[in-house]
Parts: structure tokens; sequence; C-alpha cells
């Protein structure tokens, strides 16, 4: 293993890789509360509930789905 790619390994259990954890979470908090703040305003109840769901994950597409 590369020393870079062990670098990066240890970071999500470093001080700074936890700060930038919760950072980047707290912003995405704040992205789902103006877009609930905003869905409200309009009385939008699709994007309320868009909102409020957590976004789903897409799975790779696998070799047999692509197109020949």
């Amino acid at each position: 293993m590369s020393n870079a790619l062990s670098k990066a390994k240890g970071f999500k259990k470093s001080k700074s890789g936890t700060y930038v954890s919760i950072a980047t979470t707290a912003f995405g908090a704040l992205g789902v509360a103006k877009q609930i703040k905003k869905a409200r305003t309009e009385h939008d109840t699709l994007r309320l509930i868009d909102a409020r769901s957590p976004p789903s994950r897409s799975s790779p597409a696998s070799p047999s789905c692509t197109a020949s």
C-alpha cells in the first residue's frame, strides 16, 4: 500500500478528519433546513417530503444492465 493511501485511510480517525466530518454533516443539515423552510413557505408538499427523506444511494450499474 502506498504511503499516500495509508495517510488517506488514517485521516478518518484523526482529529482533523473528525472536524471535517462534523462540518460536512452540519453543512448538510443547514441545506435540509433551508429546503424545508422554502417548501413550507411555498406550501409544496412534494418538496417538503423530499427534503425530509434521506438521500437514496444508487448502486453502480451491473454489466448486464449496460447497452451493448
